[in-house]
């Protein structure tokens, strides 16, 4: 069995992710990674552009089927930018992890006997003599762990089924057939292949080399649909992880006015009442820091991602209501499902964890005013005037990532849908 405690939820992803070649060794295979790493970065993403030309060389004959592919090359598209552009990204979102694993670490300064516990040394603390607040930490993290590794886990899971599920019925259900050769002046035998993509060379079962194109298409597009949800789902759980946090700074807001000696002076006691605070706004701080770091780097990833997923949608659904058989209907419909529940989860999220700031304004409500000084309670206007400012991940820097997004990335794919049916 995994021993899940003894590393971050961040170690496991990067543990995972370097079976997608995402993440480079720290070794003296380094340079070796480099050497398989290039040319599979470039053969995954070259299925993109054999997508296009096939496209732009007349296509299928089929327009509901061209329309499809045009939504797989869009799905692929959004990936191949998020593959290629983790390797600029990579040393920038690590330094944000770093810094969300270390948040909320410290509370010694909320045990009972306020005035003695801070000089008591981190090492004596045991299980039964932790405070209420490390324990939720503990367990609170704990919980989002295992939450964020079964995501991740179901995701990439979800996506080796529904491509093996995809190319396997392709194969028995895709007929055998003649096709005369114009260059051979002779007549060849062949088979569809999952997905049209333009090849170099001859495919034909007879003669060519189809088994190339057959083998290439589920390792470009395997390899490349995970690793944008590695990289995509490593910024989700990010901030379900920086939401956790938010909840323990609650949930750490609620023992400012306990716990206090009742041997300390009362401007003791109000001394290490300011203490407290002043611990919960750094620690809230360097969660507004890591959030808007993290926005920075992937504002512009969201913009490119969420247009694809309009054209993607729109392109997929149009598709269902054309086709016929029941394997392709049940793997185009398991597209769409995966779609739409990705636009929406990442809306979710990234919207609860502007929902969780506004809650902390409930807890600081709740706190002892009366007994607080002038200079304090300025303090705490400050902060409350900033919790009534939302924070929003955004697109592009402009339109904030929230469950509005969902629904109007639904609206216009719907439009566009309605267009094409009018063609």
């Amino acid at each position: 069995m995994l021993d899940l405690k003894s590393r971050s939820y961040f170690d496991w992803h990067y543990k995972i992710s370097s079976y997608f070649l995402l993440i480079p060794p720290k070794n003296r295979f380094r340079r070796l990674y480099w050497l398989i790493a290039i040319p599979h970065i470039f053969l995954i993403c070259l299925s993109i552009f054999l997508e296009g030309a096939k496209l732009c060389l007349g296509g299928s004959g089929n327009f509901s089927l061209d329309i499809l592919n045009l939504g797989v090359m869009s799905l692929h598209c959004m990936g191949g930018n998020r593959v290629i552009r983790w390797h600029f990204i990579r040393d920038d979102i690590g330094k944000v992890l770093k810094r969300v694993t270390k948040i909320n670490c410290d509370f010694c300064i909320f045990k009972i006997s306020g005035g003695n516990s801070e000089n008591k040394s981190k090492g004596q603390d045991n299980k039964e003599t932790k405070h209420p607040i490390e324990i939720y930490r503990n367990k609170k993290i704990e919980e989002t762990k295992i939450y964020c590794l079964i995501l991740y886990v179901g995701v990439i899971t979800y996506v080796g089924i529904n491509l093996s599920s995809t190319f396997i019925l392709n194969y028995l259900s895709s007929p055998e057939y003649e096709k005369w050769n114009p260059i051979l002046n002779r007549t060849q035998l062949y088979r569809d292949y999952a997905y049209p993509l333009w090849y170099p060379f001859d495919t034909s079962l007879s003669d060519g080399y189809y088994w190339i194109g057959f083998f290439y298409q589920p390792y470009a597009y395997f390899f490349l649909v995970c690793g944008f949800f590695s990289i995509d789902t490593l910024c989700l759980n990010t901030i379900i992880h920086l939401t956790a946090h938010v909840q323990v700074i609650g949930f750490t807001l609620t023992f400012v006015d306990k716990n206090i000696d009742i041997k300390l002076k009362q401007s003791e006691a109000i001394k290490l009442k300011e203490k407290r605070i002043l611990k919960c706004i750094q620690e809230l701080q360097e969660i507004y820091t890591c959030a808007i770091d993290l926005n920075n780097i992937i504002t512009m990833h969201m913009l490119v991602q969420q247009l694809c997923i309009v054209v993607i949608t729109c392109c997929v659904v149009y598709r269902v209501t054309l086709v016929s058989a029941i394997t392709e209907l049940g793997i185009l419909v398991s597209i769409t499902a995966a779609v739409v529940g990705e636009t929406f989860i990442v809306s979710w999220f990234y919207q609860n964890f502007t929902l969780e700031l506004f809650e902390l304004l409930d807890k600081v409500y709740n706190l002892d005013w009366v007994e607080y000084p002038p200079e304090l309670r300025k303090v705490l206007l400050f902060l409350m005037q900033r919790l009534q400012k939302p924070f929003y991940f955004t697109m592009g820097h402009w339109q904030p990532l929230n469950n509005d997004i969902c629904i109007a990335t639904i609206k216009t794919s719907y439009s566009f849908y309605t267009l094409l049916t009018q063609l």
